[in-house]
C-alpha cells in the first residue's frame, strides 16, 4: 500500500497523541501533518490535498464545520472524519449532511482505523468512477466526432422499437432528408427494411450475434431513387439502453454494372442463340439445294454421251462442291470459336484412315499433278477424333493442289520417338509457288493468303489453313511451315500418340475393315435386286425426293410421301424394308415426332430408319441418334454414301 498522506487538524496535543498512537497501531504506512491554524489548513487543502482529513470539531479559533465547507469547495473527493469528545445527535446528522464522510468520539478511537479504511475505499472508488465517466466522455465525445463526420452513412436506431435516435451528415445526403426529418421516426418509416422483416431478422440475429454484416436491402430516398446498400447493425447499450448502429454501404453503382452484365450476358445468349438459329438455318437452306444441284449434276455426267453437254455438268459439279467447301469451311470455323468443338477420340490406325481420306481426294483433282501418298510404317494407332484428322489431311492437302501448276504433291506418314514418347508425322509437300518468309507468319491467320483483295491471284476465303491448324491445337499436336518462293512448300504436323489404357484398341481385323472401299459401281447394285424390298421417303422438298427417288427406283420399290402428318397413313397400313425420313418440313409435325409415330405402329416399329436431312451443325448427328433413329444421312449426299447406308442395313444373307 502506498503512504498515505494524512492531515490531522487539532490544538490539543494529548488528543493528537492518542489519534497518531492509534493509526501507529494499525501498523499502516503513513505520514501525517498536524494543524491548529485555519489559514495554514486551508493552504495545505487547495496546495497539497492530503488522502485523508482528521478534524476535531471545535477548535480555539475556527470549528471542524469551518474546514468541511472548505474542503467541500477545493477538496471535494478527500475524505473528512470529525473527531470529537461530545456530538449530540442532532449535530451529528448536520455535519454529516453538510459533508462529513463520518464522525468519531475521542473515546472511541478504535473506529479510527476501520472508518479511515472505509472512507479511503469510497474515494477510490468515487475516483475510479470519475475516471471511467471521463473516459466514456471521451469515447462517446470521439465516437459522436467519428460518427457525425464519417462518410458512410449512419443511424443511431433504438433496439426495441426502431425508433431512429441521430444520423449523420452523410446519412441525409444519402437519403435526402433533413436530420429533422428522419430523428424521432422509425426506421420502418424510411424504407430500409419492413417493419415484419426487422423483428423477425434483425433483432432476432443480434440478440444472438450482436452484429450483422453486409446485410443487402433496397431503400427508395427522398428523390425516389431506388438505391441498394449493404447494411451493417451493431447492438451496443448505453445507461441501460439497447441501441443499434446502422451503417449503409451505397453499392447501387455495382448493381448497376452487374445489372448491365447480367443483360449483356442474355443478350450475348440471345444473340448466340439466334447466331446458331442462323447457322442450322443456313446449313439447312444451302445444303437442301446443293442435295439436288450436285447430285443430278452426277447423274448427267453419268448418262451423257455429249462431251461438250458432260463438261456443261461437270462444271455445275466443280461449282457446286467449291459452293460446299466455302460453306463447310465457314460452318466449322463458326464452331471452334464458339468453343462447341466436341472431341470423340478413339484408338484406330491413321494408316488406314489417310489412305482413305487420299483416295477420296485424289478423285476430285483435276489438275494434271502427281499426287504421292509416302506411307513409311504400316502400323501408326492412337487416339484420334477420325473427323477431325480427315478435314485437316483434307484442308493440307487441298491448300497445296490450289497453289500448285506442276510438279508433284506428296502426303507423308510416319512416326517418331523423342524423349521416350512417341508422335505421329504428317508431312505435306509441293512444288508449288512457294511462300516469302514475310508471309510465312499470316498463313495461318483468317481470311489472309498472300495476295489479297479485288486482286488476289487464288479463289477461296483463306480459312482452310486457319480452320487446320485451330483442330491440330485442339487434338495436341502442332503444325509447322517450311517454303521457298518458287521451290514448294511444306506443311509438318506432330500429334502425340496418345493411348488410353480404358479405350479399346480397334482389333487388326477391324482396321482391314475401315480401310476397305464401299464398291458402288453399277453391278455391285445389281446386288440389291436379288431380293424385292420396299423403301419410304418422307421428303417434303420435291429436288431432293425426286434425286434419291432416281437413285434407288432402279433396285427396289420406292414409296413417296410429301406431307409428313399424312406418313401415318402410309406407314400404319404397309410393312417397309427402310425409311428415309427429312427431319425439318415446310409444314406439319418434324421428322423426330413422325419417328415417334412409327415407333409406336406395330407395323414398322422394327423398321430401320434413316435421318436423311440438311442438318449438320455440330452434335446434330449425336442429336439425331439419340432421338432413336438408325442412320444418319447427311446432304447433300451423293450415290456412294446411299450404297454405304444400304450395304449396311442390307447385309445379305
Amino acid at each position: 500500500m502506498e503512504k498515505l498522506k494524512i492531515l490531522i487538524i487539532e490544538d490539543s496535543q494529548y488528543d493528537l497523541e492518542l489519534i497518531l498512537r492509534e493509526l501507529n497501531k494499525s501498523r499502516i504506512n503513513f505520514e501525517s501533518i498536524h494543524l491548529s491554524e485555519f489559514e495554514e489548513v486551508k493552504k495545505q487543502i487547495s496546495g497539497h490535498p492530503p488522502d485523508i482529513i482528521f478534524s476535531d470539531f471545535q477548535l480555539y479559533s475556527f470549528t471542524g464545520a469551518e474546514v468541511l465547507n472548505y474542503r467541500n469547495l477545493h477538496a471535494p473527493h478527500t475524505p473528512f472524519i470529525i473527531i470529537t469528545g461530545a456530538l449530540n445527535e442532532e449535530k451529528a446528522v448536520e455535519i454529516i449532511k453538510a459533508g462529513a464522510d463520518d464522525y468519531i468520539l475521542k473515546d472511541n478511537l478504535s473506529r479510527l482505523i476501520p472508518s479511515m479504511f472505509s472512507e479511503i475505499e469510497k474515494m477510490n472508488l468515487s475516483k475510479q468512477k470519475i475516471l471511467a465517466e471521463k473516459k466514456l466522455k471521451e469515447s462517446e465525445e470521439k465516437f459522436s466526432k467519428i460518427f457525425q463526420f464519417s462518410p458512410i452513412p449512419g443511424a443511431i436506431v433504438n433496439f426495441e422499437s426502431g425508433l431512429i435516435m441521430d444520423v449523420n451528415e452523410s446519412f441525409c445526403e444519402f437519403s435526402g432528408f433533413a436530420d429533422n426529418e428522419i430523428i424521432g421516426n422509425y426506421i420502418f418509416d424510411f424504407g430500409f427494411v419492413e417493419s415484419g422483416r426487422y423483428k423477425k431478422e434483425i433483432l432476432d440475429r443480434l440478440e444472438a450475434y450482436n452484429h450483422i454484416k453486409n446485410y443487402e436491402i433496397q431503400v427508395r430516398t427522398k428523390r425516389d431513387e431506388v438505391k441498394y446498400v449493404l447494411t451493417n447493425f451493431l447492438k451496443i447499450t448505453l445507461d441501460n439502453v439497447k441501441y443499434i448502429i446502422v451503417n449503409l454501404v451505397d453499392i447501387t453503382p455495382m448493381k448497376r454494372v452487374e445489372q448491365e452484365l447480367s443483360n449483356a450476358k442474355k443478350h450475348a445468349e440471345e444473340m448466340n442463340k439466334l447466331k446458331t438459329t442462323f447457322l442450322t438455318n443456313l446449313s439447312h437452306e444451302f445444303r437442301t439445294p446443293l442435295n439436288g444441284i450436285l447430285g443430278f449434276s452426277d447423274m448427267l455426267v453419268a448418262e451423257l454421251n455429249s462431251s461438250e453437254h458432260k463438261s456443261y455438268a461437270e462444271a455445275i459439279q466443280i461449282s457446286g462442291r467449291r459452293l460446299l467447301d466455302t460453306f463447310n469451311d465457314l460452318i466449322d470455323l463458326s464452331v471452334i470459336e464458339s468453343g462447341k468443338v466436341q472431341l470423340k477420340r478413339e484408338a484406330v490406325n491413321l494408316v488406314n484412315v489417310t489412305r482413305k481420306v487420299f483416295a477420296r481426294f485424289r478423285e476430285n483433282v483435276t489438275k494434271e499433278l502427281d499426287l504421292i501418298l509416302d506411307i513409311k510404317s504400316e502400323n501408326l494407332i492412337c487416339t484420334m477424333d477420325i473427323p477431325a484428322y480427315k478435314k485437316i489431311i483434307y484442308k493440307l492437302l487441298d491448300n497445296a493442289v490450289k497453289f500448285t501448276h506442276k510438279g508433284f504433291v506428296k502426303l507423308s506418314l510416319d512416326k517418331i520417338f523423342e524423349n521416350g514418347n512417341q508422335s505421329i508425322v504428317v508431312k505435306v509437300a509441293d512444288t508449288g509457288i512457294g511462300i516469302s518468309q514475310d508471309d510465312l507468319e499470316i498463313v495461318f491467320e483468317r481470311f489472309r493468303q498472300s495476295s489479297e483483295g479485288l486482286k488476289r491471284n487464288y479463289e477461296g476465303t483463306g480459312i482452310g489453313l486457319s480452320i487446320a491448324k485451330k483442330f491440330i491445337e485442339l487434338l495436341g499436336g502442332k503444325i509447322s511451315v517450311e517454303s521457298n518462293v518458287g521451290e514448294g512448300t511444306t506443311f509438318t504436323v506432330l500429334f502425340p500418340c496418345l493411348l488410353n489404357p480404358s479405350l479399346n484398341i480397334i482389333s487388326r481385323d477391324r482396321i482391314i475393315k475401315y480401310n476397305i472401299e464401299a464398291n458402288h459401281n453399277e453391278s455391285a447394285w445389281e446386288k440389291f435386286k436379288k431380293k424385292e424390298r420396299t423403301i419410304l421417303v418422307v421428303e417434303d422438298n420435291d429436288v431432293d425426293s425426286y434425286y434419291i427417288h432416281k437413285l434407288l427406283a432402279p433396285y427396289f420399290k420406292v414409296k413417296r410421301v410429301k406431307d409428313s402428318m399424312k406418313a401415318h397413313n402410309i406407314y400404319s397400313a404397309e410393312k417397309f424394308d427402310l425409311i428415309f425420313l427429312d427431319i425439318k418440313f415446310t409444314t406439319g409435325i418434324d421428322g423426330v415426332e413422325v419417328l415417334k409415330g412409327i415407333r409406336e405402329n406395330e407395323v414398322n416399329t422394327g423398321t430401320p430408319v434413316i435421318a436423311s436431312t440438311a442438318l449438320a451443325m455440330a452434335g446434330d448427328r449425336e442429336n439425331i441418334l439419340c432421338e432413336g433413329f438408325n442412320d444418319y444421312l447427311q446432304k447433300p449426299f451423293d450415290k456412294k454414301a446411299l450404297y454405304k447406308i444400304l450395304s449396311k442395313h442390307f447385309v445379305e444373307e
